[in-house]
């Protein structure tokens, strides 16, 4: 017997094809749907709460999101298996809050939009407090760690081009790209780790953050659609 074989190409579908109708016959001779995020069929496997895990997209290497869209940084691995470690967390916390401001100081400066101006003194403000808290929650769940005070490679480079950048509509569009991003990322790694290590002091600096983080990422996911508008 021959085992068919089913390349990723066969399971995309251009959208434009999605809304067109289908012919009754046609659709009640079609089995069902595959679910291409288990192509296999088999049961998905359960949480402690009974539960299927979460499913984390991921943009493709070295593509910035469009306005709206919702992606994880490629470089960053599945939030539900890094943040069950803290130093992990506690690094790309304090790592995030870092950029954030230092990205927020820049854009202060070359922004010409006052909306992103305004946007930018919110991340200082509210990322210095975000950062006071960690370092607060990171101490009572472990003394000895060590939480950094500077940006891993990724964010550096991304930090220096920003500082390379003119004044002008393209840093503005760059600003905003980069901190939707930034936030999307965010969100997911704080949610997950809030989720996964409840009951402790970590989970619930997290937990507390969380929503100035959505507020944050609803904000900049406005002014992306602004832009294209």
């Amino acid at each position: 017997m021959k085992t068919a074989r089913i390349t990723a190409a066969a399971l995309v579908v251009p959208a434009f094809l999605s809304l067109a109708p289908v012919p009754a016959a046609f659709a009640q001779s079609q089995p069902p749907a595959m679910d291409p995020t288990n192509p296999s069929g088999a049961t998905q496997p359960m949480d402690s709460e009974g539960k299927a895990p979460d499913v984390v997209p991921r943009a493709p290497a070295g593509q910035m999101p469009s306005p709206g869209q919702q992606v994880m940084n490629p470089a960053t691995s599945n939030p539900t298996r890094a943040t069950t470690d803290l130093k992990t967390f506690v690094d790309k916390a304090a790592i995030s809050g870092v950029y954030e401001i230092a990205t927020a100081e820049v854009a202060l400066k070359r922004a010409t939009n006052p909306e992103i101006k305004a946007f930018a003194q919110a991340m200082i403000t509210d990322h210095t407090r975000l950062s006071r808290s960690l370092a607060r929650a990171a101490r009572r769940a472990d003394p000895s760690i060590v939480i950094p005070a500077g940006l891993d490679a990724a964010h550096a480079q991304e930090l220096k081009r920003l500082q390379g950048m003119k004044k002008g509509a393209a840093f503005d569009r760059a600003y905003v790209m980069g901190q939707l991003l930034a936030h999307q990322e965010a969100v997911g790694l704080f949610g997950t780790y809030a989720k996964q290590n409840r009951g402790t002091p970590l989970a619930t600096f997290a937990r507390q953050a969380l929503p100035v983080l959505q507020t944050h990422l609803a904000h900049v996911t406005a002014l992306s659609e602004q832009m294209v508008q």
